[in-house]
């Protein structure tokens, strides 16, 4: 599963919308989509603010291990 398939799946499991989490995690609404659809890959920086904003792992977000932190 890519990188942007996960984030979603974290951000759907968290009951955030894309507008809520580009939110929590001071990004664009646009952003978030794109990281989504896996047109853009997210800095390690990225990643771990949309970890902490949807309450899981990064280690969920790059290679599927347990998914709440």
């Amino acid at each position: 599963m890519a990188i942007g398939d996960k984030i979603r799946e974290a951000r759907k499991a968290a009951g955030l919308t894309q507008v809520e989490l580009a939110k929590k995690t001071s990004l664009s609404r646009s952003y978030i989509g794109d990281i989504e659809k896996n047109r853009y890959n997210p800095s390690v920086t990225t990643l771990q603010l949309i970890a902490t904003a949807t309450g899981t792992t990064m280690a969920f977000l790059l290679d599927g291990a347990e998914m709440v932190e």
